[in-house]
């Protein structure tokens, strides 16, 4: 992908979204790819990864939620391209209307038919890309298969050892009842 392409492409996704179009930008991601990376190097049972990539790909809701914060009065601006090891990268600017900024930086793919394809984000807030963040509750799942523990190397092994606290840590955190105290 030339720098032109990219340059053109992310305009492309930023006049659709201010315009209420979520549509072209659900279309740029390669939900493939992602889900490629988030269940890939497992032994897992084929209908974990199935369901999980069906899950994945039918749940994943970006470009509408981008949408509502711009008809809401904030908005999702190209800052720049840049130049990166696989090609050029699309750095975005979300600005919500309550002042929150976030940053989206978009890794292209050219497609085989010569397409432009999002092949995964990295979200600054999260800290990490799209793949990593959809890879964890995959580790939960493939955790409570026999054996799974003992399969799972390094950060990976301790993250689906302690899955079921950090589920509870999520749900606390997303829960207004179960806020904690300080």
């Amino acid at each position: 992908v030339t720098e032109p392409e990219a340059r053109a492409f992310g305009e492309k996704i930023e006049s659709s979204l201010a315009a209420g179009e979520a549509d072209f930008l659900t279309r740029s991601f390669d939900l493939e790819s992602i889900a490629d990376l988030a269940v890939a190097d497992e032994d897992a049972e084929p209908h974990l990864r199935t369901d999980y990539r069906q899950g994945l790909t039918a749940g994943f809701r970006i470009a509408p939620q981008l949408v509502q914060v711009i008809v809401q009065g904030g908005s999702y601006h190209l800052l720049r391209v840049r130049a990166g090891a696989g090609g050029p990268r699309l750095l975005f600017r979300i600005l919500t209307p309550q002042g929150a900024v976030n940053y989206h930086e978009h890794f292209l793919a050219r497609t085989p038919e010569g397409g432009i394809r999002i092949a995964d984000t990295y979200v600054f807030a999260a800290g990490e890309r799209l793949s990593a963040t959809f890879r964890r509750p995959y580790l939960a799942l493939v955790a409570g298969q026999p054996g799974a523990l003992a399969r799972l190397v390094g950060a990976e092994n301790e993250y689906a050892r302690h899955s079921p606290q950090v589920l509870e840590m999520q749900r606390l955190l997303s829960d207004a009842d179960g806020a904690i105290e300080m």
